[in-house]
């Protein structure tokens, strides 16, 4: 099966901040070095995306994420609400996301202080699952 990359434009995001002449943030994974100066050091960051197998050291050092230690990742690919975007079928259930999305974040660490999602797709969910999981 072929391992499908679609939209992270986070992996290239260092090329096009040296590339530019103007500030440029293309990935919302460029927020988590700042997050991590405003949360405790044991608290952990929730990463809400649609493809998991995207995420890894190449796009977290173009973000300037270094070590993923302190990052919870949720995998929303495969869950039945949310596969519809990425299959291209139906409709999206978003009252059924928000319910499981904030499970899963207080199923995955308690200590996760909140959730970004990593692609225009997830974004809007990192609010209704942060209040789900509150």
């Amino acid at each position: 099966m072929e391992k499908k990359h679609y939209g992270f434009f986070g992996h290239f995001q260092e090329r096009l901040s040296n590339d530019m002449n103007i500030p440029v943030a293309v990935s919302s994974l460029v927020q988590i070095p700042w997050i991590r100066t405003i949360i405790r050091k044991d608290q952990k960051i929730g990463i809400l995306t649609a493809n998991a197998a995207a995420l890894g050291e190449q796009i977290y050092h173009s973000c300037g994420i270094g070590d993923a230690k302190d990052l919870v990742v949720a995998d929303l690919r495969y869950g039945e609400n949310f596969s519809v975007i990425m299959e291209d079928r139906g409709t999206i259930d978003n009252a059924g996301g928000q319910k499981r999305g904030g499970k899963r974040g207080q199923k995955t660490d308690k200590r996760t202080s909140g959730y970004r999602g990593n692609s225009s797709g997830v974004q809007r969910y990192a609010a209704l699952c942060e209040r789900g999981a509150g």
